[in-house]
């Protein structure tokens, strides 16, 4: 088996996406997603010290993306951190929303097939959230506590890429856990205006809300007020 990170992101509001939009559309989204994790993965200089790491593979399967990027060490979470972002934000352009879960450890893949304790740890936890966003699964959590120089420089700002938050999950029970920090680093590219504005934006914008999408979005906003302070 391979080892390396693994992270699972869930579509929202994809089911049922023929309906208000073309097909040639709902394509070209999915079909964009493998160019948009190679124009964000930045393989770290070999004088950096950092290890070795391959470079990040893509499957799509439906309304569920799946990259994985194989490593030894624990440390290629944080570089993960830049693709999932990238995402989020490819997706946001679209006016579309994701929640997933990123874990670490040993797998197998071959083709569409994927295998392994990472592989179920991580299908475990990744539709677990009521909101938008992508958590670690427990046993990851506790690596992430481990690692040392997290902070990212975005836009002159030092911005962690993960921050521990008590999530809600969907069966109304809450996980304390280290979750990605997605709004702090796309607040650090505002000049002016706030990331939260931009969210109840897409929010407004959606064809139709009930109450667990409701439930999902005001979730999704307190993380962001948490993690996102006025001054920034």
């Amino acid at each position: 088996m391979k080892t390396g990170a693994i992270v699972f992101l869930d579509i929202l509001g994809f089911k049922g996406i023929w309906q208000h939009k073309p097909e040639r559309d709902v394509l070209n989204l999915l079909l964009a997603i493998p160019g948009v994790v190679k124009k964000a993965y930045k393989e770290p200089p070999p004088e950096s010290g950092w290890p070795t790491v391959g470079e990040p593979e893509v499957t799509l399967l439906s309304d569920t993306i799946i990259i994985t990027c194989e490593s030894q060490y624990p440390q290629v979470l944080l570089l993960m951190c830049a693709i999932i972002n990238a995402i989020l934000l490819n997706l946001l352009s679209y006016r579309m929303l994701a929640r997933g879960a990123i874990g670490w450890g040993r797998y197998t893949k071959e083709g569409p097939i994927f295998l392994g304790p990472a592989v179920d740890d991580v299908a475990m936890w990744y539709e677990a959230a009521n909101w938008v966003g992508v958590v670690t699964t427990p046993r990851t959590n506790y690596m992430i506590d481990r690692l040392e120089n997290r902070k990212f420089h975005a836009h002159g700002k030092e911005v962690d890429p993960f921050v521990k938050y008590d999530v809600p999950l969907k069966s109304g029970k809450s996980a304390f856990l280290n979750v990605f920090n997605w709004p702090g680093l796309m607040q650090a590219s505002y000049a002016e205006g706030t990331f939260r504005q931009n969210m109840t934006g897409v929010f407004s914008e959606q064809d139709s809300i009930d109450h667990s999408v409701h439930e999902k979005y005001e979730n999704t906003l307190r993380f962001i007020d948490h993690v996102v302070k006025p001054n920034v």
